[in-house]
């Protein structure tokens, strides 16, 4: 709460006719600060006191009964407010239970969405392997029919080759790939 000592006495420049019209404005607007200030602080101490006023009802109301009730009448009261109390109490449970459950399925359709992504990521990726592959294993069939073209174009100037290339790929045909008999 701000007191009237905090206010500052005013020290106004004097001025020709009197004192300096922006001193004076200047402690105007801080005098206004401090009363609009004030004027929160009492709404809030009145609501304060309105609330409070209403709960001292509320016990008085609640003593003149307790006093008046027999003890079937208070066991009774007793067990109602427990379970308005142990309503209360499984409302606000379920509330956060469903909080929870919200954010779980939240936070699983995000982890979902990053692995969808991630396993399409992965399929491009090895999409483009396989095909890179399969250019490498084309390259690598075309160097080896041109090592064949050559083999067999430089057995041709060897008499003694022709034979064992001629070996070579007729077990080559048969087989699928090169075995060489002696």
């Amino acid at each position: 709460m701000t007191s009237a000592s905090e206010l500052s006495a005013p020290s106004f420049v004097r001025a020709r006719s009197g004192y300096s019209r922006s001193s004076v404005d200047a402690f105007v607007r801080q005098v206004t600060e401090r009363v609009r200030g004030l004027e929160r602080e009492r709404s809030g101490l009145v609501d304060e006191v309105r609330r409070l006023r209403q709960s001292l009802r509320e016990a008085q109301a609640r003593c003149q009964w307790l006093e008046s009730a027999t003890p079937e009448q208070r066991a009774q009261d007793i067990l109602d407010e427990a379970s308005a109390r142990a309503a209360a109490l499984v409302a606000d449970a379920e509330r956060q239970a469903r909080e929870v459950l919200a954010q779980a399925e939240e936070r699983s359709l995000v982890l979902d969405e990053r692995a969808r992504q991630e396993h399409a990521w992965h399929r491009r990726r090895l999409s483009r392997e396989r095909t890179e592959l399969a250019q490498q294993r084309m390259e690598l069939r075309a160097q080896l029919s041109a090592f064949r073209v050559l083999a067999t174009e430089s057995a041709a100037h060897f008499p003694e080759l022709r034979e064992r290339i001629s070996s070579v790929t007729r077990t080559e045909g048969a087989a699928g790939h090169w075995e060489q008999h002696p």
